[in-house]
């Protein structure tokens, strides 16, 4: 389903990804990709070590990807068959990548990122985020969309510790149930 938000990862007190995604950013979705990831500690182990030596895309990048992809570098628009060989050529900067990016970023498969953080101040859009916080071994959901959610809600959010997804004491069916919990009561009124 076309449900738009963010995959963020913040290591050493910096963003290091800020990943939209066009797709699935409730619980059972993005976020059960986010933490079945983190249910690996080697894989967030490699996440921690990659993760701050990521760079944000350059010109140089997105060229090299271009022309990789055989599409012009300046092109505004590109046809379903462009966007393809794009995403063939970078799947990690495609609005269809969403919270894989860990895994993407943990087996080294990139070394740039296109972060775009202000998407969570899109007040009408922006209906979930997953942030993995590899400073304080937390996973956290909300939704800062406010055309979905009371403003009341919104802000409120699911934290869980890496400790607790890794040893079982969450499982994802808490996860997904507390995550839809945060927002019942605002569905409940609809």
């Amino acid at each position: 389903m076309g449900t738009r938000g963010m995959t963020l990862v913040i290591v050493n007190g910096e963003t290091k990804i800020a990943q939209y995604s066009q797709w699935d950013n409730y619980p059972e979705g993005q976020g059960t990709t986010a933490f079945r990831f983190l249910q690996n500690s080697k894989l967030v182990d490699a996440l921690r070590e990659k993760a701050p030596l990521l760079r944000e895309a350059n010109d140089e990048d997105l060229a090299r990807v271009s022309l990789e992809a055989n599409v012009p570098a300046d092109k505004q628009w590109v046809n379903l068959e462009e966007a393809d060989r794009l995403k063939k050529a970078a799947p990690h900067l495609d609005r269809d990548m969403g919270s894989k990016i860990l895994e993407f970023v943990a087996r080294g498969l990139t070394d740039f990122v296109r972060t775009e953080p202000e998407f969570i101040e899109d007040a009408v859009y922006c209906e979930g985020v997953f942030e993995v916080n590899l400073d304080e071994n937390t996973f956290s959901y909300w939704s800062p969309c406010y055309e979905k959610h009371d403003a009341a809600l919104v802000g409120q959010k699911l934290v869980l510790k890496f400790e607790d997804i890794q040893s079982g004491a969450v499982t994802v069916e808490d996860f997904i149930s507390r995550g839809d919990a945060l927002y019942a009561e605002d569905e409940d009124e609809d």
